[in-house]
């Protein structure tokens, strides 16, 4: 998704959508959809499990051994019901059909953990997404071409 010269913007920006969670230390976080973004906030001392669709960019990196890593749709994530402090979900709100992904995505979020949305589409669009998901306290951080908007889960 990211070219070289947005991902570094794009990485600020989730950090501090993550750090605005207040995540406890050592919080898992899953990030689905961009194994670079991965592996960037995994190098920043998160505790990240990359969930990608295609197995042979994600064994690449787990060689690398900086982070777990799982080979799944982004849309069915392969985790129990509130299992994650955080998901971190690139590209979804493109998607025309991203309701069922951000509601699995949600699905595994504690009560108030963090839902962050990464995507290079007009900022009303990604806030109408996050509302839709049923996110509160939403937030929006300017991404290079993109837009992170984050929100926390509330109990379902």
């Amino acid at each position: 998704m990211f070219d070289g010269l947005f991902l570094a913007s794009t990485v600020a920006a989730t950090a501090a959508a993550l750090a605005a969670a207040d995540l406890a230390a050592g919080a898992r976080i899953a990030v689905v959809g961009d194994l670079r973004l991965a592996r960037a906030l995994a190098e920043q001392r998160h505790t990240v499990v990359a969930i990608a669709p295609d197995g042979r960019g994600l064994r690449r990196l787990l060689r690398k051994g900086k982070l777990a890593g799982v080979q799944a749709s982004v849309g069915a994530l392969p985790f129990a019901d509130r299992s994650l402090a955080a998901v971190v979900g690139v590209g979804a709100v493109e998607d025309d059909g991203s309701a069922p992904a951000l509601a699995d995505w949600a699905r595994v979020v504690v009560a108030g953990g963090a839902l962050i949305l990464v995507d290079r589409v007009e900022a009303t669009e990604a806030s109408r997404a996050a509302l839709c998901a049923g996110l509160t306290e939403i937030a929006q951080r300017p991404a290079g071409r993109g837009v992170v908007t984050s929100g926390v889960v509330v109990e379902l």
